[in-house]
């Protein structure tokens, strides 16, 4: 969509889309609460999918008030309106299908969540591309997104949920707009716990948005939305990685969990230790091809004014190395239910990330946003890798224990 962005328009319209995504992700994420991630290691059941749908359409609605009064508050132009509020309404189609996914996550069907972002990812690109060049205006473009996304989710994400409930031996309803049972006292309570429950995690995802977002934010305050667009345009590059990360960490999560539960740990550690490897692969391979060939594929993709910025690229890429490494850490002790450590981790990094994104960019521009995405992963990575030996240490002296009673 970038790459759409880029060569049917220019790069203001690029930091005009970067930005909507930079004020709307953050509030979008932290009220999704990461459920999906929830939901797929409730490796014991203790909540049901109609709460899982309830508190995330409850959550839906709360965000949206709030991009609402954001985008109010801060007095933007017309056109920065239209396109921050239809991108939130793009968030709110996927934080539904979000809950689709995580459906079919717990059940390992990890092939229908990925035929379902192939198929949208696929007809979202194309009805975009077409938008913008028949209109030139980012928020058609994104208008054609909402129309795909909730096409996709209404004919293939609920259609494929239907058939699993079927099969599937499991206390869901049949149809999903029938949600009245959720409205009993005992089910209000129980949507109540997995909120707060859950809230923990938001905050969690919610910081690493924020944390991806703040030096976005400082640039368009202190360089204007050309350089914005420029900065999201290299770092979007990064997604190719991230998909493949975040796709190994959403398929290892729910054997994670199931690892955990069982406290068998070594197990636990060999699974996390190969998809470490894997990340730091993909990483080190993705810095070869950018050290050697950066310019030419920013050339290729982007346009040949790209180009005078590959050595930003090079930054960028190297800190995907520790990024990768961070994610699946995170994925690691969100399986062990460890959310309330993550929570307070991730806030320190965004007081982190703050104070050094406004040294780093008033003092090298761009180059010091590159950096500030380089060093924070491997603080986070290190506070990480101290819980989760913390928590170890602690089930193998429970373990003993047991043994010993």
């Amino acid at each position: 969509m970038l790459i759409a962005l880029a060569r049917l328009g220019n790069p203001e319209m690029v930091g005009q889309f970067a930005l909507g995504l930079a004020i709307t992700g953050p509030v979008a994420i932290f009220a999704n609460m990461n459920l999906r991630a929830v939901q797929a290691t409730d490796a014991r059941g203790k909540y049901r999918f109609s709460e899982f749908l309830a508190l995330r359409m409850i959550t839906i609605f709360l965000a949206m008030i709030l991009i609402v009064l954001i985008v109010i508050f801060n007095g933007y132009e017309r056109q920065s309106l239209l396109i921050i509020l239809s991108i939130g309404l793009w968030k709110a189609v996927d934080s539904l299908a979000d809950i689709f996914y995580g459906f079919f996550q717990k059940h390992e069907k990890m092939d229908l969540i990925s035929k379902s972002m192939i198929i949208k990812g696929t007809i979202s690109l194309v009805i975009m591309s077409a938008c913008l060049y028949s209109t030139k205006t980012v928020v058609w473009g994104v208008f054609g997104v909402i129309f795909s996304s909730s096409f996709v989710l209404a004919i293939y994400d609920f259609g494929n949920y239907s058939k699993m409930v079927r099969k599937v031996s499991q206390d869901t309803s049949r149809n999903i707009f029938n949600l009245v049972g959720v409205c009993k006292k005992s089910r209000i309570n129980s949507v109540w716990r997995l909120a707060i429950y859950s809230f923990p995690l938001g905050v969690v995802v919610g910081c690493l948005s924020l944390n991806s977002n703040i030096p976005n934010f400082l640039i368009e305050k202190f360089m204007g939305k050309e350089n914005l667009g420029i900065f999201a345009a290299l770092s979007y590059l990064l997604i190719a990685g991230q998909v493949v990360v975040g796709a190994l960490g959403n398929t290892a999560s729910p054997r994670l969990a199931y690892y955990y539960e069982l406290n068998d740990l070594a197990n636990f550690k060999k699974l996390l230790k190969k998809m470490i490897n894997i990340g730091m692969s993909i990483g080190i391979f993705g810095l070869l091809i950018v050290v050697f060939f950066g310019e030419n594929i920013l050339g290729l993709v982007y346009g040949t004014e790209y180009e005078v910025y590959s050595n930003i690229l090079v930054i960028l890429v190297l800190g995907a190395i520790p990024m990768f490494v961070f994610g699946f850490l995170g994925t690691a002790l969100t399986a062990m239910q460890c959310f309330k450590a993550q929570s307070l981790i991730h806030i320190l990094r965004v007081v982190f990330v703050s104070v050094f994104s406004v040294i780093l960019i008033n003092a090298f521009g761009l180059y010091g946003a590159a950096i500030i995405y380089t060093i924070s992963p491997i603080v986070g990575s290190v506070a990480f890798y101290l819980i989760i030996r913390e928590k170890f240490e602690c089930s193998v002296f429970e373990a003993d224990k047991t043994k010993v009673n």
